[in-house]
């Protein structure tokens, strides 16, 4: 079986490596609660490349990247599921389409997802819409689950049961209101404005930081106003000198580039507002051949990152704290939310952004390092 591996750190043009001696994985190999995949596409995520570059390998076993997925189930255990996380529906059959992401609790237990053929648990997997592109429904898992967990923790919809179905569904609680969302353009941006301006509807403002050359495509789906941050060194200034007068009601970070962002987000953030601390971890990446030392500063990195939003989030205001809400969130997989992701994309809320194909030898000709 062919897959993309790499048995030490760095850049994945320096350790990717495109194996064919890889064992393909059987229906025999299943367990309780697993699947068997033919994958169709995967989604390159940014922030992974970040982690093959950082992250220590201490083993020669082959790693696979990346965990986003479209594909087709081959072969299903009819066994209960045993996973970390109990399905909502009933299992899968040979030949069902589906979609998923597998949550980083998972990841001791199974690999990446770069690769002819998966094994996945079913708490990680979801039928596809049949009108969906596999390789649109590839890139939606994870940033379509942080949009939803970043919305209901900021007060903007409530998840519901459906009186006429056993499942689910999203219902809007931020009608009128008004969201900045920076990074617009990353997947979980673009994932968050669209969901963003179904919630706040026409009445309500969403406003996004990005690039000039990326504007048009998130007007196109839904940003009421664009930011270029290229033009703004000090964001926060242009938004206290444009925004003070409406302020918003909620700020996702996902950029996370400037703690003061936060800092002065007094002059353009409701007081009941919410700002969510989003993403874009700062870390340095060690030349050391010191596996433990690459691994100690790299752990060391995530803890003061994780430290420094904890301290912002909760510092009183009397001893110089930020008289605002900021709470830290990262998306969480789980197939309760995977399920409402595939809702919001067949009822055509929201769909995922493409931004180009490439076959699987191809993989290190995309924009990764």
């Amino acid at each position: 079986m062919k897959a993309w591996t790499y048995t030490a750190r760095g850049t994945p043009s320096q350790v990717l490596k495109l194996r064919h001696d890889i064992p393909e994985p059987r229906s025999s190999d299943l367990k309780p609660g697993e699947v068997l995949i033919k994958v169709s596409h995967v989604a390159l995520f940014a922030p992974h490349v970040k982690l093959m570059i950082l992250a220590p390998h201490f083993n020669d076993n082959p790693w696979i990247p990346e965990n986003e997925f479209s594909g087709t189930v081959v072969a299903a255990s009819d066994a209960d599921s045993t996973t970390l996380i109990k399905p909502l529906v009933p299992g899968f059959q040979p030949g069902d389409l589906v979609f998923g992401m597998l949550d980083p609790r998972l990841s001791r237990s199974y690999n990446g997802v770069l690769a002819e053929y998966i094994i996945m648990p079913e708490a990680a997997v979801v039928s596809r819409p049949v009108h969906v592109k596999p390789e649109e429904a590839a890139g939606f898992s994870g940033a379509g689950c942080t949009a939803i967990q970043f919305s209901e923790l900021s007060g903007l919809l409530k998840i519901i049961p459906d009186p006429g179905d056993d499942r689910e569904r999203v219902t809007s609680t931020g009608r009128g209101k008004k969201i900045l969302v920076t990074a617009g353009s990353s997947g979980t941006g673009v994932m968050m404005v669209q969901l963003a301006k179904q919630l706040v509807g026409n009445g309500g403002c969403v406003v996004v930081t990005c690039s000039e050359r990326n504007a048009k495509v998130l007007r196109d789906v839904g940003a009421d106003e664009v930011i270029d941050y290229t033009k703004h060194n000090k964001l926060h200034e242009h938004l206290a000198a444009e925004h003070s007068k409406n302020p918003f009601d909620v700020i996702v970070d996902v950029a996370g580039s400037d703690p003061r962002l936060f800092a002065r987000s007094p002059a353009y953030l409701k007081k009941d507002g919410t700002f969510i601390f989003a993403g874009n971890m700062p870390v340095t990446f060690s030349n050391s051949e010191n596996t433990l030392t690459a691994g100690l500063l790299f752990v060391y990195q995530v803890i003061s990152w994780l430290f420094w939003i904890w301290i912002n989030s909760i510092w009183p205001v009397a001893l110089g704290g930020v008289p605002r809400r900021g709470t830290f969130h990262s998306g969480k997989i789980d197939r309760r939310t995977l399920e409402l992701v595939g809702q919001l994309v067949e009822e055509g809320k929201v769909k995922g952004v493409v931004d180009s194909v490439w076959a699987m030898e191809d993989a290190l000709k995309t924009s990764i390092p």
